[in-house]
């Protein structure tokens, strides 16, 4: 059987480091293989290593100055050729603990240094939860694998989804079905009852919005949400 150079592209997201042990570390990278083929057009037939893809936003990789398209070929003391060794090398790393790391940019090798970081809250979810504020027609969801996969969220996205907004209810609203509430207030969220608390409490308050940092169709924006007055 002959396979196409997509068939073998496989492509997985590093996430963990100190996978076996108590301490469990985030390193932020989504990584694919690269073949013969694109070994070739990059010119780096004699390198192997594997390629970035994505990026966690503000997770440890994207601190390091890790970016989309570099060949990381050393990580650690370990030269990087499959996917298997970079996965072995994630495995021995620690939290809080640096890691030197080589990566092949534009034909110049780069020194990045990495520091794995604890688990984030955001990409823990296993159980879904939802949340509704009925006066602004607003049905909120955590972002479990399934919701991400249904709303083809972004990878690495953390925040509340916004799984449905009718305009009928509250046209003066912003916010649209398949939107990601990132912060309140500039405070992070992951859970929807973070959204309902914030709302109701600052309805108590007499407080007129809400500051939203708002993800939509891969871009941030910030944006009001109004309180409605009881």
């Amino acid at each position: 059987m002959k396979y196409t150079v997509n068939s073998l592209i496989l492509i997985i997201a590093i996430l963990f480091a100190g996978h076996a042990r108590a301490e469990q570390g985030f390193i932020g990278l989504k990584v694919q293989a690269i073949s013969p083929e694109i070994a070739e057009s990059l010119q780096i037939k004699d390198r192997s290593g594997v390629l970035v893809l994505e990026i966690a936003t503000e997770g440890p990789a994207a601190l390091a100055g890790f970016q989309r398209g570099d060949l990381i070929f050393k990580f650690g003391k370990k030269q990087i050729a499959t996917f298997q060794d970079l996965l072995d090398a994630v495995k021995q790393t620690t939290v809080g603990k640096e890691v030197s790391i080589f990566v092949l940019r534009e034909l110049d090798e780069v020194h990045l240094r990495l520091f794995p970081t604890v688990w984030p809250e955001g990409l823990k979810i296993s159980k879904g939860a939802v949340a509704t504020i009925p006066e602004l027609g607003l049905s909120l969801a955590s972002l479990t694998a399934k919701v991400r996969k249904s709303f083809n969220v972004r990878w690495g996205a953390i925040g509340v989804l916004v799984s449905l907004a009718d305009p009928t209810i509250a046209p003066n609203i912003s916010l649209q079905r398949g939107d990601i509430i990132v912060q309140i207030n500039q405070k992070k969220i992951w859970k929807p009852e973070q959204v309902l608390t914030a709302y109701r409490e600052s309805q108590a308050a007499k407080i007129s919005n809400l500051l939203l940092l708002v993800e939509r169709a891969r871009s941030f924006r910030f944006m009001l949400l109004p309180i409605s007055v009881k």
